[in-house]
């Protein structure tokens, strides 16, 4: 039996299984969503996500995302989160039953995040016990679980994903691991496309360091796309598109008006969302409707770049607030309820100290540092340029968490070692 420190490999495991479970349990413990269980309480369909899953639940149709009219089939939304809720609901229904359990979706996601985090950090190439410190940081930055997207369960595909993926490269092992990476890379994309670009970049990066000749990463390439292309020919007969999720252009037109703040809360304060967004203007939804919902995002994509033309100045300012509060979050939130100036301070203090992890991973090179800068990198570049929303960093926060928790390892061990050492010295 290998040692490590003394102790076997073996023990090491079973400790970290243990811990693994304690996370998971802390997860359940700090959001406890089963004390909102009401004998009377029916799912609330607020999202365009659940909207659609109610709709297919009903009628078997994707379709109808909008709570101000029927528009029809749609790629507003992409089709892994609605099919989940689907599932759901077909187990459960839609009364009080089915709330509870979507209620605890999103809280079960996020404590699987935290229990697979150990696991993860030793494929990423850092110690177990980063991934451990990671898990409680994520419990302490306490992120909004919401059963009315996708956040933390794309959270988790993303991590399961990225260590896949390392795992594979490290050492690319028998072709079933690479079939199976890439089918996950697949799923992943049906549930959060902003991943596609991110996915791309990790496989140059592989091309880059393997070469493009290795037969091994062909099921990197191919299974996502197998996986994707039943979703896609849906979308090009039904709609006369190919891309799994087509809102950019409603989105884009939202984000750049002349009333348009930098967050989606602010402008749901402001009254500025109801005049742009189909989800709440009748006249938007009706205009959505008449053109068809490609002919309509094309449309106000053409408004939108059009105002940024008019506006540049506006227009930088508004992707450079967004780009900031998608880092460090506003204390400034609407509904008043949502204020919590505690869990802000921790988040801009997670984001400062992945600074200092990042700057370690320079330093030191971990194995997995590479995707997981590419992750960072590309992934927040969409949210940059439409409105704020905290939800859009949730699916990436345990990156943040891991960085710091690198670096609060780093400053822990240096700080024992210089008091080790001034031990051994004695007194003066």
């Amino acid at each position: 039996m290998v040692l490590l420190g003394g102790e076997s490999t073996h023990a090491i495991r079973v400790r970290l299984w243990v811990v693994s479970v304690l996370l998971l349990a802390a997860c359940f413990l700090t959001y406890h969503p089963w004390s909102e269980f009401q004998a009377h309480q029916t799912v609330p369909i607020l999202g365009e996500a659940l909207r659609i899953a109610d709709n297919m639940h009903r009628s078997g149709e994707f379709a109808n995302p909008f709570g101000t009219l029927p528009t029809g089939y749609t790629a507003h939304i992409a089709p892994g989160y609605p099919f989940l809720v689907v599932w759901v609901f077909r187990i459960t229904g839609e009364g009080s039953s089915g709330w509870i359990a979507l209620k605890c979706l999103p809280v079960l996601a996020l404590g699987v995040q935290i229990a697979l985090l150990p696991w993860c950090s030793r494929i990423f190439g850092l110690s177990p016990w980063t991934g451990v410190i990671a898990g409680a940081l994520v419990l302490a930055a306490k992120p909004l679980c919401s059963e009315q997207w996708e956040a933390h369960e794309a959270g988790l595909a993303i991590l399961v994903l990225a260590g896949c993926l390392c795992y594979w490269s490290n050492k690319p092992p028998a072709i079933g691991v690479a079939l199976l990476t890439g089918t996950m890379a697949g799923l992943t994309a049906c549930l959060q496309p902003v991943i596609a670009p991110v996915y791309l970049g990790w496989l140059l990066f592989i091309a880059y360091r393997t070469g493009l000749r290795d037969w091994r990463a062909i099921p990197l390439w191919a299974a996502p796309l197998l996986v994707c292309a039943p979703w896609m020919a849906r979308n090009q007969v039904r709609l006369g598109t190919p891309w799994i999720r087509d809102n950019f252009g409603v989105e884009l037109n939202v984000s750049f008006n002349d009333c348009a703040p930098f967050g989606f809360e602010q402008s749901q304060k402001q009254g500025c969302f109801g005049r742009f967004h189909p989800n709440q203007s009748l006249a938007e939804a009706i205009e959505l409707r008449r053109l068809g919902e490609v002919s309509y995002n094309n449309d106000r994509t053409k408004r939108a770049f059009s105002w940024i033309a008019e506006h540049p100045g506006r227009s930088i300012k508004l992707i450079a607030q967004r780009t900031w509060y998608f880092w460090f979050p506003p204390m400034d939130r609407w509904p008043e309820y949502l204020r919590n100036r505690k869990q802000t301070r921790i988040l801009e203090i997670l984001t400062l100290a992945s600074i200092g992890g990042i700057w370690l991973s320079l330093k030191h090179r971990p194995s997995g540092f590479p995707f997981l800068g590419i992750l960072l990198g590309s992934f927040p570049l969409v949210y940059y340029v439409i409105q704020f929303d905290p939800r859009y960093r949730y699916p990436i926060l345990w990156v943040t968490c891991l960085e710091a928790a690198y670096f609060c390892t780093f400053l822990w061990n240096r700080a024992t070692a210089k008091l080790s050492l001034k031990l051994s010295r004695g007194p003066a």
